[in-house]
């Protein structure tokens, strides 16, 4: 070693000492962010990524790579596999370029960085290192560093430099006299003041060298290419320096044109997103009580909520506020920058935004400010044309569409919104939400009832969106409802409270000679008794009693037994015998019974032989009538019996129910058609509907024509007359009975919480029901037009401005992706057995609608063998389905990323079922990693992953698993064809440059702590996916479940690490909370600890979290600490007491009274919420459920603490400006 780099030793206390880059001297580090540069007219972000570019001057394309990377951190990841390949004389030069990159730093950064290392006075620079001892120093105890400190030297000299008399000769930095010193190929020139808009009067403006791949004809100075390159909407929309051109002018000009790769930024999607915020929004959504949903056109299992999907699709859309250093230098710029677009994200969340056109609009503003900096970036790209035309948005596509959220949200956005699935009745459900509506956006309604109204009547009202077309669908919805009640309601009849009734009943006497309009009868399936002596009798298989359990207006069924049988009864009030009650015939889980005659248990196996046998029978329990108010019980009368009987279907559907072990049970009980799940009058009523569609068609035709539409004759995929608008309209009739299906079957259940009926599909899947309701549907509860009109109003908010389209295809082979922006939520494995389940629907949408929509209901069933779903019972084994789950999806990711916009990252939904705890990583399963090992197979890598919860209740439960999370997102982009081979230690050594920064980036996001390990797997996998190979130590290539095992080894060493951020006696609290939590433990054992940690007992009980009594020591419960506690009286203030009283204050005055807390802290503060996010990792791992919550808890509540502590000091700051003017008076 050269005696100038011999090791010096350094005392603290003299020094100016810097390690982290947020400390107050860390923009002296090479790697602070916010200090750009400009070499040869290319714009750099960080002095780190030029000292790593200038190790390749002979490979112009790794420079690019480098100097395109926003993070110092990640420039320097960049240039790591590529170090063999440095110039030769490296060694030898590495100090004198890393001395002008600080000399090119300071120039072109004169005030901020020349302020900062003046600040520095005539103290010794020092970077604190726990690895480099060459150009920092390392720790040698708390008052001592010993090491090189190249970095630091080189800092000192530039400073007396700069304190000289000929400082300003600093501002131009000439080139290095060292060989084949060169930036994209050229010599390294002058370099001065970055925004100076006059050149150096010495110097000419360099041109550049493009003999080969000349853009204009010549050569040109960067000026030149900028007045070229930019129009005025580009002034107006981007600042004067972006719009010099991708990067900073012709060098990245000529990448694009030698190796046709363009330019693209990162999304914000790919760094930060309001996770919180998103997914509240999203569990509101899910409940029951959320008007206006889509779910109210039809259902479809597992849809995304809408906030979630139109979050994701503005995140993916918009760039981050690093990706333009230019305009967000700082990191404290692009962090204001980015709480700006979170507050959009904030409010478009919201439910009752939805249809708020300026809370859209403003989302919609900063697509296109996006969109179009990327346009003038692009704008030499061979094919800008078709892929960079700032005039359109680039179109959206989901080849999963399903039920369609995904499209519909992307076309609120303002993006024409593509839909394609191979599921008929998901393109259906996707072309009653995205391509009907816009056909017909502003149209008023045809029907007699609007066209009768007088000339000013009608220039009262406008129709603006779909409002017209919805309108026609209630017309002739109530057209049907009125005209099928007059051809069946015999079999609806009335029941009349007679005399008789009150002897039993006489709560009913305020009823009595009315006849009451029945919502719904109650029926339990009966087999033959297996005891012998009662083996005549038809016995009843009931799963509850209880009619209605709301407090005060208690209902249940009482069998009565006489003359060797049994009739119902129905009272009101509590069951003298509850549990009997509440648990009917039914006895234990499973389908086990007993004979309610005679007591004899009824296994499963005999009512399975009964089914089959054909023997099962029905018998009605109870009915529920309207009434004023509410709804009445009553016992079964004959009238209603007879009627039942009397029903007569003229079509039943024969489609066999597909044998789905895991979903579908109805056939081991011998229901083994579609038909056979339906009442025959249930049967006369949906075919009544079915049937009636094709006259309401010819009606609508008629009126439309009335109306003036023209009579062009074309269908619904072409033409815009009567008929196309006709067979709209019938697409969400078709649909409301399709709808109506799942609650008018004898499948399901009555819901004695709310009174109501459950649907079939309350879950994913068609259970076997033993005692079931069969609605009426003209009653005011469940009938056929409430879902007429909970579809209309549906339709109304749907988002009509821009074109959809709707079509059937296989997400393997299809081409509607190309250049489009993509996001899509595929099957989930084995989780849901779309097409086995869809059967149900498509028997009744085809009946209804296949006259209109002929080639989408061509076959007798949903078509099964292509569907991507791993289902063993089709392909014959567990293995072979999940090979067949493997390939399939492989190839439709593989056309993803083929054909996906070149600048967008794809984002794509992975749910998790509730099973999936058990992996050895937090979030490893066997269908996460073969999911993920599709995607990678595909092509992508992934840049980042973010979990969406959309059930609240479940933060109460399942800590420590997956189960948290509903789903995630994962952020991917096409790899690089050039990736490389590395080793497993390469990949550790990535893993740790790069997570911690990434931690940091979501920590600042106000990620829950429940979320942290999931989206950490983002960060983490855009590592691992960065390269072709990872091989261990036996050359053998590493598994996803390989790579997920060590991500969440170094984020737990990451968060392990932050706690060199904590005071002596917060570190000691968190290794004895670890063992102990805030149980007792030995003061021995505590001593020692403290001696380690250079604290001791006494100073921990004087610090006031900390009891020590008769030999044992306990930490105090945030309870259990003081109430009076002031942060500025603290004279031992630490970490762990401001986390734990700021618990205590926000669980008993909620979050204005944390806010006091913390406007006392200042500063401190965000330390604790640190420590919040180790602690809740520490406590998930021990299974320690209350604290975890509590740690969670406080740092969801945190951006609302920080918000009124911030306007309190403003307020202060104001009062106490007021004070001194009066004062100065």
């Amino acid at each position: 070693m050269r005696k100038d780099l011999e090791k010096r030793t350094y005392m603290r206390s003299d020094c100016v000492v810097f390690r982290k880059t947020k400390e107050l001297f860390g923009g002296l580090s090479n790697m602070a962010a916010g200090f750009s540069l400009k070499v040869n007219k290319t714009y750099i972000p960080t002095s780190e990524a030029l000292y790593q570019a200038c190790r390749f001057p002979h490979r112009p394309e790794i420079q690019q790579l480098i100097v395109q990377q926003a993070s110092p951190m990640t420039a320097k990841m960049k240039s790591k596999p590529h170090r063999n390949d440095s110039r030769p004389d490296w060694d030898v030069v590495r100090i004198k370029i890393m001395r002008w990159c600080l000399r090119v730093k300071l120039a072109q950064n004169w005030d901020e960085f020349g302020k900062l290392l003046r600040a520095t006075g005539d103290r010794a620079i020092v970077e604190e290192s726990r690895k480099d001892d060459f150009w920092g120093a390392k720790t040698v105890d708390d008052k001592t560093l010993v090491g090189g400190n190249v970095l630091g030297r080189l800092l000192m000299e530039l400073r007396e430099e700069l304190k000289g008399v000929n400082s300003e000769s600093l501002k131009q930095v000439l080139p290095l006299d060292i060989p084949d010193f060169r930036f994209f190929g050229e010599p390294v020139g002058i370099v001065a003041d970055k925004y100076a808009k006059m050149k150096p009067k010495a110097f000419a403006e360099p041109k550049v060298c493009v003999e080969s791949v000349d853009l204009f004809g010549t050569s040109h100075t960067a000026s030149e290419v900028h007045d070229k390159l930019s129009g005025p909407s580009v002034e107006q929309n981007i600042k004067n320096e972006t719009s010099e051109k991708i990067q900073g002018g012709k060098p990245s000009d000529i990448r694009k044109k030698t190796n046709n790769i363009m330019t693209y930024k990162k999304k914000l999607i790919e760094v930060a997103l309001p996770l919180e915020t998103i997914n509240v929004a999203s569990a509101l959504e899910k409940q029951p009580f959320t008007r206006r949903h889509p779910r109210s056109i039809h259902i479809w299992w597992a849809r995304r909520p809408l906030a979630a999907a139109r979050a994701v699709i503005f995140a993916q859309m918009v760039d981050d506020p690093s990706a333009h250093p230019d305009l967000f230098p700082t990191e404290k710029a692009q962090d204001k920058e980015r709480k700006r677009l979170f507050k959009i994200i904030e409010a478009l969340v919201k439910w009752e935004n939805t249809t708020n056109e300026k809370v859209m609009q403003q989302a919609r503003d900063e697509i296109w400010t996006s969109w179009r900096r990327t346009c003038a970036e692009n704008a030499d790209h061979p094919k800008a044309k078709e892929l960079f035309d700032r005039y359109k948005l680039p179109a959206f596509h989901d080849p999963f569409a399903g039920g369609g959220a995904l499209p519909l949200e992307a076309q609120r956005l303002g993006l024409e919104a593509y839909a394609s699935d191979l599921n008929p009745v998901a393109v259906l459900i996707c072309k009653a939400m995205i391509e009907i509506p816009p056909m017909f956006a502003g149209k008023p309604p045809v029907n007699p009832e609007w066209q009768s109204k007088t000339p000013e009547e009608k220039a009262m009202r406008t129709w603006s969106g779909a409002q017209g077309l919805a309108e026609d669908v209630r017309y002739y919805g109530k057209w049907m409802s009125d005209n099928a009640e007059k051809r069946i309601s015999h079999l609806y009849p009335k029941i009349e409270v007679t005399k008789e009734m009150l002897q039993e009943r006489p709560d009913l006497k305020k009823y009595l000679g009315q006849k009451l309009k029945v919502i719904a009868w109650l029926w339990a399936r009966t087999v033959k008794s297996p005891n012998p002596a009662f083996a005549h009798v038809d016995v009843p298989l009931v799963s509850t009693f209880m009619l209605s359990t709301k407090a005060g207006k208690e209902a249940y069924i009482e069998p009565v037994i006489e003359n060797d049988g049994y009739r119902f009864t129905v009272k009101v009030g509590k069951p003298k015998d509850a549990q009997a009650t509440k648990n009917g015939t039914k006895v234990g889980r499973g389908g086990h019974f007993i004979c309610l005659m005679s007591g004899s248990p009824i296994p499963v196996t005999y009512i399975r032989e009964q089914g089959i046998a054909g023997t099962f029978g029905k018998r009605m329990m109870a009915i529920v009538a309207e009434v004023p108010n509410g709804r009445v019980y009553l016992a079964p009368d004959p009238v209603s019996e007879k009627a039942a009987q009397d029903a007569m279907p003229s079509w039943i559907p024969e489609q066999e129910i597909n044998h789905n072990p895991r979903d579908i049970r109805t056939q081991l009980y011998g229901l083994m058609h579609y038909g056979d799940i339906f009442t025959p009058r249930q049967l006369v009523a949906l075919t009544t509907f079915s049937d009636m569609v094709q006259e309401s068609r010819e009606l609508l035709i008629h009126d439309a024509l009335a109306a003036g539409l023209p009579g062009d004759g074309k269908t619904l995929d072409a033409g815009n007359g009567v008929i196309r608008y006709a067979d709209a309209v019938m697409v969400y009739l078709g649909l409301s009975i399709s709808r109506w299906s799942d609650l008018s079957n004898s499948l399901c259940s009555w819901n004695s919480t709310n009174q109501n009926v459950r649907a079939l599909f309350a879950r994913q899947a068609i259970p076997m029901t033993w005692d079931f309701v069969e609605l009426s549907p003209f009653s005011k509860v469940g009938s056929w037009f409430s879902t007429i009109k909970s579809s209309v109003e549906a339709t109304v908010s749907l988002a009509p401005k821009q074109f959809g389209s709707a079509i059937q295809a296989d997400a393997a082979t299809q081409t509607i992706s190309k250049d489009k922006c993509i996001s899509t939520d595929p099957p989930y494995y084995d989780n849901i057995g779309y097409a086995d389940l869809s059967d149900f629907f498509y028997v009744w949408l085809r009946r209804s609608l296949k006259p209109i929509c002929p080639d989408l209901f061509a076959t007798l069933a949903v078509p099964k063998a292509e569907e991507l779903v791993a289902t063993p019972y089709r392909h014959g084994s567990k293995e072979k389905a999940e090979v067949f789950f493997l390939k399939g999806m492989t190839q439709a990711m593989n056309r993803i990323a083929e054909m996906a916009h070149p600048v967008l990252p794809v984002t794509i939904y992975y749910a998790f079922k509730q099973s999936e705890s058990n992996g050895a990583y937090g979030t490893a399963s066997t269908a996460w990693e073969i999911f993920l090992e599709a995607v990678i197979r595909a092509g992508f890598a992934i840049s980042g992953t973010w979990p969406m919860r959309t059930e609240r209740e479940a933060r109460s439960v399942g800590l420590g698993t997956n189960a948290l999370a509903s789903s995630i997102i994962l952020v991917c982009r096409k790899c690089n064809d050039n990736v490389q081979t590395i080793t497993r230690r390469d990949l550790i050594s990535a893993l740790k440059a790069e997570l911690p920064e990434a931690l940091v980036h979501l920590q600042r996001g106000n990620i829950a702590p429940v979320d942290l390990a999931q989206a950490a797997i983002g960060p983490g996998m855009a590592v691992f996916t960065r390269y072709s190979k990872v091989l261990d130590a036996e050359g053998k290539s590493l598994t996803v479940r390989d790579a997920l095992s060590l991500i969440n080894q170094i984020l737990d060493e990451t968060l392990t690490e932050q706690e060199g951020d904590f005071d002596a006696d917060s570190r000691w609290a968190l290794a004895w909370f670890e063992q102990f939590g805030f149980n007792e433990g030995e003061y021995g054992v505590a001593e020692i600890l403290s001696k380690a940690k250079n604290t001791s007992v006494e100073g921990l009980v004087d610090a006031g979290f900390l009891n020590s009594k008769s030999g044992k020591v306990r930490i105090m419960k945030p309870c259990e600490l003081p109430a009076d506690w002031d942060p500025e009286k603290d004279k031992r203030l630490t970490t762990w007491e401001m986390v734990h009283h700021l618990i205590r204050v926000l669980e008993s005055g909620g979050e204005a009274e944390a806010a006091k807390i913390v406007a006392k802290l200042g500063s401190k503060a965000e330390t604790a919420r640190e420590l919040c996010y180790r602690l809740y990792t520490l406590c998930e791992r021990k299974k320690r459920a209350a604290e975890a919550l509590s740690y969670n808890a406080l740092v969801q509540s945190w951006p609302e603490i920080s918000r009124l502590a911030s306007d309190s000091h403003e307020i202060e700051e104001s009062q106490k400006s007021q004070s001194e003017l009066f004062e100065n008076d």
